[in-house]
């Protein structure tokens, strides 16, 4: 549990605290199992936690509802003690029985939800000079589908290849971004840029302008490569999913040593990394209860959870990596598994989070995002498994059958979402980027994964 130890200021007297203040250790103790603890202490810590935010009644909360009724009963539920809902009870999550959510979501509202996310990140490519913004502007811009392919001739398309270009600077043999600042990041993870504009389908021919002469995608790429090793490292194996990425788009003999190094050590990885999830044999309401495994890597950050957006960049890449690996089939059988439970996980616990904290919209907008954070990821990563036919029926019906289940709940969990996240997220994203500024990044990069998560489903549905 919180206690006064761990930030002397909270607490004055042996009982004495703020409303506020108590009010945000109950935050603390149900948001570090979440994810966001530090997000929540470096808003508290700075004085930002209640910073401008839309009324009480606007966000959900009671009328004369106060920081002060934010009750200690919702840490107890979210340890999972008596009173909580059991395993397959009404806030058990369907993916492992298959069941579709009830209601199963409908095109009309993925398509709505879509064209909301789109619209909000697309609205931001018109002011940034970050080149982390402007190329995820360009996967909520792009579509994977035929019918979306002439989005890559439109003016912001093109615009936004300029601004990039622009940003993009030579340093002998190497190409790269200038490191930014906290609200306008230049690439914070190795290759992330190259790598997005090639797989949201810039042709390796296109020329960037930049302050060192033009280079092409495909010149850009062959640098990229000639200065890249295997990673060896933790820290190295986090930001690989990019580097995989590059990798399968490039020929030559530099890209299939590399393809062979990444897949030495990749499956392993992962295996690794998601071990926790995989020893948790519990309910989904008490994996992350306070104390135990899931809750303490979730915490340190540690295996998945210390990858970035929760690992489900890396688990892409790993399963964009061995695809064509007859034989690590029942590896990502596996692998993919894991990921539908932990669905099952993180949704009871948001779910506890969000009902836990609804008196205080301050949270509630960070949970909003991280929710948007794992939910789009996860809906992103399921939809390239159905597309690369990992899950094909034949292959296993059971799991095919979980992974649509799967797609379908998290579609509606974003369909459910967007509402809140227009109201206390993108409505006020001008103010969020002042304020907040991980926030509003959060909001933009997250959308846009979304985004891609959306359309996958939406185009593996019958018309």
């Amino acid at each position: 549990m919180y206690t006064a130890k761990h930030s002397p200021r909270l607490i004055r007297g042996p009982l004495a605290v703020e409303p506020r203040s108590r009010n945000f250790i109950y935050l603390l103790v149900g948001a570090a199992c979440a994810g966001v603890y530090l997000e929540l202490r470096r808003h508290h810590e700075a004085g930002t936690l209640g910073g401008p935010l839309p009324s009480a009644s606007a966000a959900g909360v009671a009328p004369g509802a106060s920081g002060d009724e934010a009750a200690p009963g919702a840490s107890a539920r979210l340890v999972g003690l008596p009173g909580q809902e059991g395993d397959g009870g009404p806030g058990a999550a369907p993916g492992a029985s298959g069941a579709m959510p009830n209601p199963p979501p409908t095109r009309v509202q993925a398509e709505t939800t879509l064209r909301a996310l789109r619209d909000a990140v697309r609205s931001d490519l018109s002011g940034p000079e970050s080149p982390w913004a402007l190329s995820h502007g360009l996967i909520a811009l792009s579509s994977e589908s035929p019918a979306g392919e002439h989005a890559h001739t439109s003016q912001a398309w093109q615009r936004a290849l300029a601004r990039i270009g622009a940003k993009l600077q030579r340093d002998g043999a190497r190409w790269s971004f200038p490191r930014g600042t906290e609200v306008s990041p230049g690439e914070p993870h190795p290759h992330s840029v190259l790598a997005t504009l090639l797989d949201v389908g810039v042709p390796k021919d296109t020329r960037l302008r930049t302050p060192s002469g033009e280079v092409s995608l495909a010149d850009w790429l062959d640098a990229s490569l000639a200065n890249a090793r295997p990673p060896e490292k933790e820290a190295e194996w986090i930001d690989s999913p990019w580097l995989i990425a590059l990798t399968l788009h490039a020929e030559g003999p530099k890209a299939e040593a590399l393809r062979a190094a990444l897949r030495a050590g990749a499956l392993r990885h992962l295996t690794e990394a998601t071990q926790a999830i995989a020893d948790y044999q519990g309910p989904p309401e008490r994996a992350f209860e306070i104390g135990g495994a899931l809750h303490r890597a979730k915490q340190d950050k540690r295996g998945i959870f210390g990858h970035h957006c929760g690992g489900l960049h890396f688990t892409e890449a790993v399963l964009r990596l061995y695809a064509g690996d007859v034989s690590a089939r029942p590896a990502l059988h596996a692998a993919l598994d894991l990921l539908m439970r932990r669905v099952q996980y993180e949704r009871s616990l948001y779910d506890a989070l969000a009902r836990s904290l609804a008196v205080s919209p301050d949270a509630g907008l960070l949970i909003a995002v991280q929710r948007l954070k794992f939910y789009g990821h996860s809906a992103e990563v399921l939809g390239r498994a159905r597309r690369l036919e990992l899950a094909a029926p034949a292959t296993s019906r059971e799991l095919s059958t979980r992974l649509d289940a799967t797609q379908a709940l998290l579609v509606s969990e974003l369909v459910r979402l967007m509402p809140e996240l227009e109201r206390v997220g993108y409505a006020r994203a001008d103010a969020l980027r002042r304020e907040r500024p991980q926030t509003y990044l959060d909001l933009m990069g997250d959308g846009a994964h979304a985004a891609r998560g959306l359309e996958r489903w939406l185009t593996a549905q019958p018309e």
